[in-house]
C-alpha cells in the first residue's frame, strides 16, 4: 500500500466511518484511542455526550480484555451492549483504538457487527499506509477544548 499524507489518510478514516454508518444502518460512529479520547465520528443522531460515552465504553472494553485473560483467553475483540432502544457495539483496532458503533432497536445486530468488520479492516489498512494517524497527540491536537467551570469536565468546543 501507498504512503499517505496525514490529511488524506484521515479523510479517507471519515469516509470509511461514514460507509460503515450508512451500510450498517447505525446512528453514530466513534473511532477513539485507548482512553476514549474521540478522534473522528460520523453521526445521524444528536449524541450530547459522546466524549463521556466513548471514555466510559472503552473503559468497559478494556476491563473485558482484562477477564477475558482470567478465563484463559488472549484477549476478546468485541463487546456488545443492547437494550431496549439502543445497542452498543465495540471492536477493536490494533490493540489501542477502538470503533464504537451506536445503533436503534431496529437494527440487525448482525449487520452492525459484519460493516464495523469491514471499517475496522479499512482504518487497519489506512494506519499501516499513514502511521500519523495512530498518534493521539497528533490526532487530538488539532482540536479545540473549553474549560466549563459549571462541569467537572473538559468539553469539546
Amino acid at each position: 500500500m501507498t504512503t499517505l499524507s496525514y490529511q488524506d489518510g484521515f479523510d479517507q478514516v471519515n469516509q470509511a466511518l461514514k460507509k460503515c454508518l450508512n451500510d450498517a444502518e447505525a446512528s453514530t460512529i466513534l473511532l477513539c484511542e485507548r482512553s476514549g479520547s474521540v478522534i473522528a465520528m460520523e453521526s445521524d443522531a444528536e449524541l450530547d455526550q459522546s466524549d463521556n460515552v466513548a471514555a466510559l465504553a472503552a473503559g468497559a472494553f478494556f476491563a473485558s480484555r482484562e477477564i477475558a485473560r482470567m478465563l484463559g483467553e488472549d484477549e476478546f475483540n468485541t463487546v456488545s451492549q443492547r437494550g431496549k432502544k439502543v445497542g452498543l457495539f465495540v471492536q477493536a483496532i490494533d490493540g489501542d483504538f477502538l470503533l464504537m458503533v451506536v445503533y436503534g432497536d431496529k437494527t440487525n445486530q448482525g449487520l452492525v457487527k459484519h460493516y464495523t468488520g469491514i471499517a475496522q479492516n479499512k482504518v487497519q489498512n489506512l494506519f499501516e499506509a499513514c502511521p500519523d494517524l495512530k498518534n493521539p497527540v497528533r490526532l487530538v491536537a488539532g482540536t479545540s477544548f473549553e474549560l466549563n467551570f459549571e462541569a467537572d469536565v473538559y468539553k469539546r468546543a
